[in-house]
């Protein structure tokens, strides 16, 4: 019975700090930290700068989306729902916000298959639910703020992914320049998959 006892408070003991880090886990695939590799983008490291709110590396992951494409775009997909309560709704709003709106169309479609698959159950309940502001940007709808200087998603209301990767976020000011961290953000950038379209007569 002592023994019960013992093992059931050391139980208790532990499962507060399990819950406490559940929202540092973001799923990555291998397959997708492959191809960023083979064209020198950091995936890894930029994933952990966007879980500390970097807005800059938000962009960086939304741009990437750009030479995925089949599994691997669902793939990153999932990550990009799993960062969403990470960096919380609002931070992930506002860094997308005036990016190219088919981009964010796509990411959108991608994100909803990707609930499909990510094992966090309460990112496979409708977004708009948990996520409103991003769902509304994603949506190229403009940012109305209830609460300003409120995040909407509560990280204790976010169980983590069984295969997720533990991501320990740092502070935006101890990260230097980096040269692997591409793509580079650009806003005005041509939609998803086509060249962007020269002007005629020299203009």
């Amino acid at each position: 019975m002592k023994i019960f006892l013992l093992g059931l408070f050391t139980a208790l003991l532990i499962i507060p700090a399990t819950t406490a880090f559940a929202q540092k886990k973001v799923y990555m695939s291998d397959a997708v930290v492959s191809t960023a590799d083979q064209i020198d983008f950091a995936y890894k490291n930029t994933v952990k700068k966007a879980a500390g709110k970097d807005a800059e590396a938000i962009v960086k992951l939304m741009e990437f989306s750009r030479v995925l494409d089949g599994a691997e775009a669902i793939e990153h997909a999932r990550t990009m729902l799993e960062l969403i309560p990470v960096a919380s709704d609002k931070t992930f709003a506002l860094a997308i916000q005036n990016m190219n709106p088919k981009l964010k169309k796509v990411t959108l479609d991608r994100m909803q298959n990707a609930q499909k698959k990510t094992a966090v159950e309460a990112l496979k309940k409708p977004m708009k639910d948990w996520a409103p502001y991003a769902w509304e940007t994603l949506n190229n709808r403009p940012l109305i703020f209830e609460n300003p200087g409120v995040d909407n998603v509560q990280d204790r209301d976010i169980a983590p992914s069984n295969n997720a990767t533990e991501v320990k976020a740092s502070p935006k000011a101890n990260d230097g320049p980096s040269t692997n961290d591409k793509p580079a953000a650009n806003n005005n950038s041509p939609s998803v998959n086509q060249p962007a379209k020269t002007k005629k007569g020299g203009q």
